[in-house]
């Protein structure tokens, strides 16, 4: 109305500038209009050359800011009790990596976090209605391990609990001159929106696993120190093995191409495996691919 506005309104508004303000020198940033704000504050694109005279982009992610973890919830009621089952949705079939950002000190400080543990929930549950909830129980003098997300069942619904953990990155405005750091911050977010990349296919392929780094801290992580998580429902159903066999298709019969250049062989059991998916009649790009291989 004229003359006045919500306060939440505003604090929202001053929040998103100063995040944008940091953000801005790991990445190209494209603030969203509050029309078309679904979930998602800026879609950035992370830098990957600079020279004197240009720099370029690669990658595109998502970021949505907060003031503090507690404001970050999805699924539960609304106001008139209603599962909002629909927010759960959006994040599952997301399918661009996607941040959390924490901006607090007066909008001086900026956290980024990975919600990679969320995408655990959508692999161990099916119960109706659920939640997940966001929090960061960790010591932040030690390198944060990865944890797997709790559930807490209640007389209304299951709550999910993911630790988030220690932020992936961590920057304060008066740090933003350091080149040296500034590089280093935008290659740790670099590593987390590959590995995010490739849990996001994971989900929208019906594939039960999560990868992620198993222990780091701010600004910094080991590339060797990966791990994984399984939740595979065995024997699995032919949907899921159509999946599976869409993304190492191309994979195998690629390394098998390079190990037969060398060996004059194929690589050892994949006609085992190539012969049982025709038994099965898994029609796939793993079966063409090396139909035409022979």
């Amino acid at each position: 109305m004229p003359g006045k506005q919500a306060n939440v309104t505003r604090r929202g508004v001053i929040n998103e500038k100063d995040a944008e303000s940091i953000l801005a020198r790991l990445s190209s940033v494209i603030p969203v209009p509050r029309y078309s704000d679904y979930g998602i504050d800026f879609f950035c694109q992370e830098y990957s050359k600079e020279t004197r005279t240009s720099h370029q982009v690669k990658s595109i992610y998502g970021i949505q800011i907060k003031p503090n973890l507690n404001e970050y919830v999805l699924g539960g009621f609304d106001k008139n009790k209603n599962w909002k089952q629909y927010e759960l949705t959006w994040y599952r079939y997301l399918s661009i990596p996607y941040f959390l950002g924490i901006i607090t000190n007066g909008g001086n400080d900026l956290s980024i976090f990975s919600l990679i543990s969320l995408k655990c929930v959508f692999h161990k549950t099916s119960a109706t209605p659920y939640m997940i909830k966001v929090e960061s129980e960790c010591n932040a003098e030690q390198p944060f391990k990865f944890k797997e997300p709790i559930a807490n069942r209640t007389d209304k619904c299951e709550e999910w609990t993911c630790n988030l953990g220690l932020p992936i990155i961590q920057l304060n405005r008066t740090q933003l001159g350091n080149t040296q750091l500034i590089e280093r911050c935008k290659g740790v977010l670099n590593k987390w929106i590959s590995l995010d990349r490739i849990n996001a296919l994971f989900l929208s392929f019906g594939i039960d696993r999560v990868i992620s780094y198993k222990n780091w801290m701010p600004n910094k992580v080991d590339l060797n120190d990966i791990t994984f998580w399984d939740y595979w429902q065995t024997p699995l159903n032919k949907e899921v093995l159509h999946n599976i066999s869409k993304i190492a298709g191309p994979c195998l019969a690629l390394m098998n191409k390079n190990y037969e250049a060398s060996t004059g062989e194929w690589m050892p059991g994949l006609k085992e495996l190539h012969q049982w998916m025709k038994t099965n009649n898994l029609d796939d790009p793993l079966i063409s691919t090396f139909e035409k291989q022979k």
